[in-house]
């Protein structure tokens, strides 16, 4: 396997008048591509920080990030957002589905961001919402749906841009375990039957002791179990 990320000694720190901040103490870290990943960690402990770096959606104090090959910090802010819209997909808690939009609706807006003409980002969404079954759910609303079904349907919005990388925040935290499982069990599927590389933050071992590699973070500082 070739790895899609690699870190090494990132810090980060955030400024708060006169004063730094330190979250991110040394980071080294390779992925794989094609593993499942969970990244645990305390309230505090700096993973939303390294989730918001490896997403591109925030950028280190030092040290260096490379994605597929490619440098992250030698980027314009043209390419990052193209990297980000096209080769990483993000899951979060709070589903963050547009609530006067319909399920196919959501699910294709990502290729609309990207120009796909209005025939062809349809025809993906149908493609996708049927792989995480939830095509019959495909003109309900957000609130029409269970938490579980805004989910997948976060899902599929994650998938439709066909990713590298997927990048879960706490995707079954707002979920009951049953259904949460379900959640889980999509990913591991997609992870086992279409080589999707992703990375899962999460306080629920539950949910870690089911990734291939669990990377802990403490302090800033991350260890492997």
């Amino acid at each position: 396997m070739s790895s899609v990320i690699e870190l090494k000694q990132i810090c980060k720190h955030y400024c708060l008048g006169n004063n730094k901040l330190p979250v991110l103490h040394d980071i080294n870290l390779t992925i794989q591509s094609g593993e499942l990943v969970a990244i645990m960690g305390p309230s505090g402990s700096g993973k939303t920080t390294l989730m918001n770096i490896l997403g591109l959606l925030d950028h280190a104090n030092r040290g260096t990030y490379s994605f597929a090959g490619r440098e992250v910090q030698a980027l314009s802010p043209d390419e990052l957002a193209h990297v980000r819209g096209h080769f990483i997909g993000f899951v979060f808690q709070s589903f963050y589905l547009l609530p006067k939009l319909n399920a196919l609706h959501n699910v294709m807006l990502p290729l609309r961001y990207q120009r796909k003409s209005l025939t062809d980002a349809n025809a993906r969404a149908e493609v996708i919402l049927q792989r995480v079954a939830m095509e019959t759910y495909k003109q309900h609303k957000p609130k029409e749906l269970s938490g579980g079904q805004q989910q997948r349907i976060a899902i599929a919005r994650a998938l439709v841009s066909d990713p590298k990388v997927i990048l879960a925040d706490e995707p079954t935290g707002s979920l009951d375990s049953h259904t949460g499982q379900d959640i889980m069990d999509l990913f591991i599927e997609l992870n086992r039957n279409e080589g999707k590389t992703i990375i899962i933050i999460t306080h629920d071992p539950k949910i870690s002791q089911q990734c291939q590699r669990i990377i802990n973070i403490k302090d800033g500082h991350i260890s492997e179990e």
